[in-house]
């Protein structure tokens, strides 16, 4: 594959990811653009996601039930 073609794949996977116009997208791999394309989530979010991780790696107790009820 040519580096044109590396190229145009890279940039319509950035367009993927990001939503930006192909242009764009393009640009930023010719090295136009070096914004960040996906902006991180506020602190709030962070911890959110921290704790949903840390309760899923804790492991706790299966039901089978999907609220955890017990008759």
């Amino acid at each position: 594959m040519t580096s044109g073609g590396r190229l145009e794949k890279l940039a319509r996977t950035r367009q993927l990811y990001t939503g930006e116009p192909f242009a764009v997208a393009k640009n930023a791999m010719h090295g136009k653009d070096n914004r960040h394309p996906i902006h991180s989530g506020p602190l709030s979010q962070s911890h959110l996601e921290a704790e949903v991780f840390a309760k899923l790696y804790d492991g706790g107790q299966w039901w089978a039930h999907p609220l955890g009820t017990r008759t």
